[in-house]
């Protein structure tokens, strides 16, 4: 396959990348094998674990065959004096269990028991972390409750159906003692003890539900932060539509983890069971739409374009089922045909997201690295949701978003850098268009007429004038910086082609003590000279003189501008920082380039009739590198 790959695009780095990829998602998936629980495990509705050393295993789970009583309610003090209708999986769901030669459907009610043999002595602080059932339970240990969510009932009215993960504690009454679960589930397609129970002491238990909690807390934080920072970059640039998009999957994202983790959200905002569910289901299908959509933003097509419309409609269709079907229609008939579309929305992303790495498109990679490792982990809990599998280490949904986040945090920081270079190269062409078309007229107007008298000076000015316009239109450094030489001489050039129109009104001193190689923004200096001759010097008829001053100390490049022509008030000066004096435009963009750039612009000292000062810095170290 390598050497296929390695034909087919003509590139060894493609086929490696390839690779790569492809060992990260069967790395994923190979924990999708169900891992053999090596501590012991419920057999018959009984577990042995007198065996266990519970300071050296932190936790237990309490996996295995409980024994089950469908349609019963059986009281704690009732265990073993009646015959269980079966021994059912725990974690699992009861529709797979067989109670009378037939399958038991999703709704009813019935009774979980298990007993447990321990080495804990009386009075041991121990702990049960219990996710949730459907659709509501009591749990007691021998005739005491210990925990509740909801009210389980016989029937439909009786029952108050409720999703809350929790962690109880208690103390062992004995080396023996039975565990007692009374379920009921009306209201949802799939009834029983979905997950697995864990135990241990309470100290231990403890720190589980606090390890379980922060990484809820980091990955909601991220995500908090993540988006808040996409729509902010998005209120700043309103064009770029898909920092918006990427701001809103954040919240789905956020959202959807909430109802298959801790539901810490909806501790702060209580709803009603049926409306848990349909914000459950709801942010599911959105937070695959909304990654559909995030791709077609950055990598749009007429097949992207179809497919968005078409997956757009699906989903609303999806949406009004939610909405107004019951619980039970939508949770038993929806549910695989629901993760089908899904499956259906990840391979056209993968497929958009190829087509670009076709086109060579920015970040493609690294875009089908995230979708692919984040639908992987999906995958792997979509099974471990369903008790198809089970797992040791649990869900791995949060270390799937956390590398998508990762890779869209790399590849969103380059396409910013991109937009950036753009926006500045984008500036310097607007500070190229204010080569007005006079200043070309009266520049060869001025070389024409020397041409008469002084052919030689003549040549001299076409030389400078082409070298000014072969400057002025060098763009080929890719971080707009040039060289101090190139910038003085660009300058140089300009300053000769207007000496020779006004010959002694303008008066030019260079005092340069800087490195000739040292790299500085383009465009800063020749159109800060050029204002200076503009504003300052031709409104006087005697003209005035031009002092430039370039000094280079151990940390920076200092450039100072100075004229004795007409200066301006103070009113003027902050007008033209700020961008809203008609005659200062070059400086405002000059002003804020520098400040982007180095967090620090012009300062300007001027007074009327006294000249101007205009000074700025370069530091001499960039990104921890010198800058000569």
């Amino acid at each position: 396959m390598y050497y296929l790959l390695k034909k087919y695009h003509g590139k060894v780095n493609t086929a490696k990348r390839f690779f790569v990829l492809l060992c990260c998602f069967l790395f994923l998936l190979s924990g999708c094998n169900a891992v053999e629980n090596v501590a012991p495990i419920a057999k018959n509705g009984f577990i042995d674990l007198s065996d266990m050393d519970f300071d050296e295993i932190t936790t237990h789970r309490l996996d295995g065959m409980w024994a089950f009583y469908w349609n019963k309610f059986i009281e704690p003090s009732e265990y073993s004096a009646v015959t269980p209708d079966a021994y059912s999986k725990v974690p699992g769901i009861w529709n797979e269990t067989n109670v009378g030669g037939t399958d038991l459907p999703g709704t009813g009610f019935g009774t979980y028991q298990l007993h447990v043999k321990s080495a804990l002595i009386e009075g041991t602080q121990l702990g049960l972390r219990l996710f949730t059932f459907s659709s509501a339970y009591r749990l007691y240990i021998n005739d005491k409750l210990i925990a509740q969510n909801g009210m389980p009932g016989k029937t439909a009215q009786e029952e108050a159906a409720e999703y809350r993960p929790q962690t109880v504690y208690f103390e062992a009454p004995d080396q023996h003692f039975t565990i007692t679960v009374h379920v009921s589930n009306h209201v949802y397609a799939r009834g029983g003890f979905w997950y697995s129970a864990f135990f241990g002491k309470a100290e231990q238990m403890a720190a589980m539900q606090d390890s379980i909690m922060q990484r809820e807390a980091f990955l909601f934080g991220a995500l908090a932060i993540v988006g808040l920072f996409f729509f902010v970059l998005y209120l700043m640039r309103t064009e770029l539509h898909y920092l918006l998009v990427f701001s809103c999957l954040c919240i789905v994202m956020l959202v959807a983890i909430s109802m298959v983790g801790q539901l810490t959200i909806f501790h702060f905002l209580p709803m009603s069971f049926d409306k848990l569910v349909l914000v459950w289901y709801s942010s599911d299908a959105w937070l695959f739409f909304f990654v559909y959509l995030f791709i077609h933003m950055l990598y749009k097509s007429k097949l992207s374009h179809t497919l968005l419309w078409i997956f757009l409609s699906v989903k609303l269709i999806q949406q009004l089922i939610y909405l107004f079907t019951p619980v039970l229609f939508y949770t038993q008939h929806l549910a695989i045909p629901a993760s089908i579309i899904n499956i259906i929305i990840v391979a056209g992303t993968i497929m958009i997201i190829i087509l670009g790495i076709r086109n060579k498109q920015e970040g493609a990679w690294l875009n089908l690295c995230g979708i692919v490792v984040a639908a992987a982990s999906y995958v792997h809990d979509d099974m471990f949701w369903m008790n198809m599998i089970n797992p040791h280490y649990g869900e791995l949904h949060h270390f799937g978003l956390f590398f998508f986040l990762f890779m869209q945090m790399v590849v969103q920081a380059k396409r910013i850098r991109r937009y950036f270079h753009e926006t500045m190269a984008a500036e310097l062409a607007f500070c190229q268009a204010q080569i007005k078309p006079h200043f070309l007229y009266n520049s060869l107007n001025t070389i024409i007429s020397t041409s008469y008298f002084d052919a030689e000076k003549a040549r001299v000015l076409l030389i400078d004038f082409a070298a000014y316009l072969r400057r002025s239109f060098d763009f080929k450094t890719q971080n707009h910086m040039v060289s101090l030489e190139h910038e003085i001489e660009f300058s140089k050039a300009y300053i000769r082609i207007e000496q020779a129109r006004f010959e002694e009104r303008i008066r030019l001193r260079y005092d340069i003590e800087a490195s000739m190689t040292a790299q500085v923004p383009m465009l800063v200096l020749q159109p800060i000279i050029e204002n200076a001759i503009r504003h300052g010097l031709l409104p006087l008829n005697s003209g005035g003189e031009i002092h430039v001053s370039i000094k280079q100390n151990s940390s920076e490049i200092i450039f100072c501008v100075a004229d004795n022509g007409s200066g301006m008030d103070e009113d003027v000066i902050a007008a033209v920082l700020l961008g809203k004096h008609a005659g200062g435009i070059a400086l405002f963009n000059i002003h804020k380039r520098l400040k982007r750039t180095y967090g620090k612009g012009l300062s300007i000292i001027a007074a009327k009739g006294q000249g101007t000062r205009v000074s700025w810095c370069i530091p001499l170290k960039i990104g921890g590198k010198r800058n000569d």
